[in-house]
């Protein structure tokens, strides 16, 4: 499966934690959806091996943004994870048991900055 749109961020996380223990990407678009993908072949793969190859599946797709989404970034214990769109949200993201994200807080950062 792939994107039906332009993807302009996404994020590797290979960090294994008691929440996360398989590698996984993020990915936002166009379209203001955000799509967790990871891989289906083999659970521990070393990407710094480039003969290995990743073949990823779409896990989750994370709707909310009704802009397309320009950044991404983890908090520094990878269970969260913040995006941002081009309308100026940003939306914090936790990381489910079951291996999934939900959102847990809007923030309108031009409501923040100017105070509208």
């Amino acid at each position: 499966m792939q994107h039906p749109c332009y993807i302009y961020c996404a994020i590797f996380c290979y960090s294994f934690t008691d929440i996360v223990s398989y590698p996984f990407v993020l990915s936002g678009g166009y379209d203001g959806q955000i799509r967790l993908w990871r891989p289906h072949d083999d659970p521990i793969i070393n990407p710094l091996i480039p003969s290995l190859k990743m073949n990823m599946t779409i896990q989750q797709v994370m709707k909310g943004h009704e802009y397309c989404i320009n950044c991404m970034t983890f908090s520094q214990k990878k269970h969260l994870f913040f995006s941002g769109d081009s309308g100026g949200i940003i939306k914090i993201w936790k990381k489910l048991r079951d291996n999934g994200f939900e959102c847990i807080k809007s923030i309108d950062s031009l409501k923040v900055c100017y105070g509208t």
